[in-house]
């Protein structure tokens, strides 16, 4: 089973409801995200990683924070523990998916892509998939949002990041030699998420209220 949790930011827009959230992380991971020169990157890092605590509770039974590590190319994970995690975050909405496989997610708020981006970092067949929508913006936008996080949550899953090039390998299908498997959600409203897994599992997604953690 994965599972996917996901929250709107705009709750942190409550000082007091930030503060909490913030006194309930680590001291370290408290540190790195006042570290942020813009409140709304703070905000940001905050929800994520606190929906990342809150499903870490839920999933592990354990209320004690993970020792995490970091890969050569900075994923973090955690050490000891068969759970994979991944985080992302776009306009308004943070997300978190964990698996017991590899695992990457992405979120995309929809509307504002170009297809100067498609051309730079889709695969022919993905640019021809495009195509078939040009006098439909809407579905044209979807189709963009719906292939971009694909792409950005195989190489997260992969733990390589932009090391791999966009270009380099093709989403349209569902998975790959490699056992990677893709499944993709119009969820919250206005947004697209993908999430990568290394094998095929049942996905959960849930949207959690912040003022209730």
């Amino acid at each position: 089973m994965m599972e996917v949790y996901y929250a709107a930011i705009e709750e942190l827009e409550d000082e007091a409801l930030a503060q909490r959230l913030l006194l309930k992380l680590p001291k370290d991971r408290r540190e790195r995200i006042l570290r942020c020169h813009k409140q709304v990157d703070m905000q940001r890092s905050l929800a994520a990683w606190t929906l990342f605590y809150y499903g870490w509770e839920r999933l592990s039974h354990v209320k004690e924070a993970p020792v995490l590590g970091y890969n050569a190319h900075g994923k973090p994970y955690v050490e000891g523990n068969p759970w994979y995690f991944n985080l992302s975050h776009a306009g308004n909405y943070a997300v978190a998916a964990f698996a017991d496989a590899p695992v990457g997610v992405d979120i995309e708020q929809m509307g504002r892509a170009k297809a100067a981006v498609a051309k730079r970092f889709f695969t022919e067949e993905e640019q021809e998939m495009l195509a078939g929508s040009l006098d439909e913006p809407e579905e044209w936008q979807r189709r963009f949002a719906w292939i971009w996080t694909r792409k950005e949550s195989y190489i997260k899953a992969v733990g390589e990041g932009m090391r791999i090039p966009l270009d380099s390998f093709c989403v349209l299908l569902d998975g790959d030699k490699e056992g990677y498997c893709y499944q993709s959600i119009p969820v919250p409203e206005g947004f697209y998420t993908s999430v990568c897994c290394q094998k095929k599992e049942p996905l959960n997604v849930a949207e959690v209220k912040l003022c209730d953690i």
